[in-house]
């Protein structure tokens, strides 16, 4: 590159639910290697064009699980050992479901063990 060459920066922003859902369909339960993806969109930048910053978004329960914990872990960890992903979390939060006011505006329970249904939403 010449010394008056201005360097281009990208920025790589992935939604983990998104990936984790796609990849399940078309990999058939094969385990998403973010590292070779991560070499691949290093790959795949053109001339003067230079990976400055990736994000990982995702939501997990409060607290996450263990194995949560150790995968963001790998993910936040400095490239080529990790992935150098700056790692956002959002926390989900259950709710019970109630039916539309127009519906009569109740919980939604279970026909025969009464127990009421429950929805999980991303807090933020």
């Amino acid at each position: 590159m010449h010394r008056n060459s201005v360097m281009q920066r990208a920025a790589w922003f992935v939604d983990g639910s998104y990936v984790y859902k796609t990849w399940n369909q078309i990999a058939g339960g094969a385990k998403m290697d973010y590292r070779a993806l991560r070499n691949l969109v290093d790959e795949r930048l053109t001339d003067g064009w230079t990976l400055d910053e990736s994000y990982f978004f995702n939501s997990t329960p409060n607290p996450p699980a263990d194995g949560q914990n150790a995968f963001h872990r790998f993910l936040a960890m400095p490239y080529p050992r990790g992935v150098g992903m700056s790692v956002k979390l959002y926390y989900q939060t259950t709710h019970d479901l109630y039916w539309p006011k127009g519906l009569g505006g109740g919980p939604v329970v279970h026909p025969v063990t009464g127990e009421v249904f429950k929805r999980t939403t991303q807090k933020g």
